[in-house]
């Protein structure tokens, strides 16, 4: 039970043991432990320590279980990583591309006499301004959305 001094690490595996030094299945005491734990990962690697002890599986083999599920949380750690530095880089570039609309419609509209017309006029005002506000705004937020749903 002392193999390492983190409590925070300790909590469910002291609350499975306590309940199965009160009576309960073992195997039931790791999955109210799973229950109660606010992280996922803790969840599933006692979700199928408990898996492998109702199965009564041999313990090479429940070693195997948990050495699977802990290669797997560790994938999705470097994927999850790997998406999060990519997803900086294309944050970067939106907001670049974000603020080349604005500055390229400065530009042409200071150095062209037709497009200052044009985007001060009513139909600049109330269409293309606004529409173009809109769709830079649009392609911020599916960016982001994008990317909060790769990490999920």
């Amino acid at each position: 039970m002392q193999a390492t001094e983190d409590s925070l690490a300790r909590r469910p595996f002291a609350a499975a043991l306590a309940a199965f030094a009160l009576g309960a299945p073992l195997d039931l005491a790791l999955r109210d432990a799973a229950a109660r734990e606010p992280d996922e990962r803790t969840r599933l690697a006692l979700a199928t320590l408990a898996l492998g002890i109702a199965e009564r599986l041999s313990v090479e083999r429940v070693a195997a279980l948990v050495g699977a599920v802990a290669e797997r949380l560790a994938f999705d750690d470097r994927l999850d990583e790997e998406i999060r530095a990519r997803a900086s880089g294309a944050r970067t570039q939106v907001r670049l591309l974000a603020l080349v609309v604005p500055c390229l419609a400065l530009y042409l509209a200071l150095m062209t006499p037709g497009v200052a017309d044009t985007l001060g006029g009513p139909l600049g005002r109330t269409v293309l301004v606004p529409a173009a506000a809109v769709l830079e705004v649009a392609g911020i937020v599916l960016s982001r959305r994008f990317v909060a749903e790769a990490l999920r």
